[in-house]
């Protein structure tokens, strides 16, 4: 009786971690290399979603051009938190694990959390697109729900230390639309 209590008691704690789905800090960054890359900081689009499985196969699948074209139904049926990064607007950007865009995303139970920049490159066709950055959002389940992303020329990554701005004071934040 002891051990079949026991086998009950381990079976739902295993199946409410499973399901459980958290909220995280994003907090997204440009990195200086952008500007000696570019010769200034482009005008870019970050978008943050957190995504089913299948979602998160269509992204790669897409490509970015297909991504972030004009009229994308995809796009705008992931609900992405946009983040615009230019020149004149380098200062990182927090998306707060408090935000309402989590109440739309949690909804549809994600399993990923994805990023996605709108960077001018030419990937490699048989190696996955660097410009978007995609974590499991259940690997990431006994880490702080911080996730630190930077983005660098040709890439977006995870990195360790919250960013920064490349720039003396003065630059301004940058604009968000969810």
């Amino acid at each position: 009786m002891r051990s079949a209590l026991l086998f009950l008691s381990l079976l739902f704690s295993s199946t409410f971690l499973i399901s459980c789905t958290h909220t995280y800090n994003i907090t997204t960054g440009v990195s200086a290399d952008l500007k000696t890359f570019y010769s200034l900081y482009p005008s870019l689009e970050v978008d943050i979603a957190a995504l089913t499985a299948d979602e998160a196969i269509a992204l790669r699948s897409a490509g970015i051009d297909a991504y972030f074209a004009p009229d994308s139904s995809f796009r705008a049926s992931l609900s992405p938190y946009t983040i615009y990064f230019s020149d004149t607007s380098t200062a990182p950007v927090e998306l707060s694990s408090g935000d309402k865009i989590w109440d739309v995303w949690l909804a549809k139970n994600p399993e990923k959390i994805a990023a996605v920049v709108n960077l001018p490159f030419s990937p490699d066709k048989h190696a996955p697109d660097p410009r978007i950055y995609i974590a499991d959002m259940q690997s990431r389940f006994l880490l702080a729900r911080k996730l630190y992303l930077l983005v660098a020329p040709k890439l977006i990554m995870p990195v360790t230390e919250k960013p920064v701005n490349p720039e003396p004071a003065g630059k301004s934040a940058p604009q968000t639309a969810p």
